[in-house]
């Protein structure tokens, strides 16, 4: 295991992939929200400087370009189609972290919903065990 938070956090989302019980810390949403916004720059980036090489070519690199846009979109929808779930789980046990019900996940359809589960998701955890579990902080360090 990496002594790393970002990439740590990050596999353990995926190894966790399915599991809505249990609760999860604050310290473990940031690091994997981050490390996956990260992979998505990573992804268009890359893919963008692909399309800029072949832009240099003529009339037939903007058919060329056209298809790499395309690709682009795909790799993006794909990825974020890997992540749905893992990432979903893992914010339902933030909200158990919080003694919250994961239904609330549902508020990120809405637009002002989604600002109350970023606030919700920047609230401490509470301490000790609440109807979800136990606190993912054995130590808490004031």
């Amino acid at each position: 295991m990496t002594n790393i938070p970002l990439i740590e956090n990050y596999l353990k989302m995926f190894r966790n992939y399915a599991h809505f019980s249990g609760r999860a810390s604050r310290s473990e949403l940031w690091w994997a929200m981050l490390m996956n916004y990260l992979v998505t720059f990573v992804i268009r980036i890359v893919f963008s400087f692909l399309s800029m090489l072949l832009s240099f070519g003529g009339q037939d690199s903007l058919k060329m370009n056209i298809g790499i846009s395309g690709i682009i979109t795909l790799a993006s929808m794909l990825y974020n189609l890997i992540v749905l779930l893992p990432l979903t789980a893992l914010q339902i046990r933030r909200l158990h972290d919080i003694n919250r019900s994961g239904w609330w996940i549902l508020l990120s359809y809405t637009g002002i919903g989604s600002i109350l589960l970023l606030i919700w998701f920047c609230e401490p955890g509470t301490e000790d065990t609440n109807l979800f579990g136990s606190d993912p902080h054995p130590i808490r360090q004031y």
